[in-house]
């Protein structure tokens, strides 16, 4: 069942808590009739892009990962995860994870130049 509430704009917001691994903050906002709500801010993600998109243009980073046994396919920042969650992606799959970093929109993430299709 989807989520049909609203933002309620106008609402008194403090600070709930920071996650100091990711660095995203967490705001809750309480009204005077019993609204509540949360809001999320993210740190900049766009190092953490251009890290994929650097490791996508290597060709060493495919053959030592291939040697390894080990690749490092793509890295998908939280507040893209989150995007996908609240979109209906399972981020818990995968499968969905690979079929999502596939999709020519969202390439930019993977850190091969290749497509690799999950199994299962």
């Amino acid at each position: 069942m989807a989520n049909t509430r609203q933002w309620i704009p106008g609402l008194q917001e403090r600070l709930f808590e920071v996650d100091p691994l990711t660095g995203i903050k967490t705001f809750i906002s309480f009204g005077d009739k019993g609204e509540w709500q949360f809001r999320y801010e993210f740190p900049d993600i766009q190092n953490e892009i251009d890290i994929s998109k650097s490791l996508q243009n290597d060709p060493d980073h495919w053959k030592k990962g291939v040697k390894n046994d080990v690749v490092h396919y793509a890295h998908i920042p939280d507040p893209i995860l989150l995007k996908w969650h609240c979109e209906g992606v399972d981020i818990r799959d995968n499968k969905a994870l690979f079929e999502m970093v596939n999709k020519p929109e969202w390439s930019y993430l993977k850190c091969v130049d290749k497509i690799h299709v999950a199994k299962g």
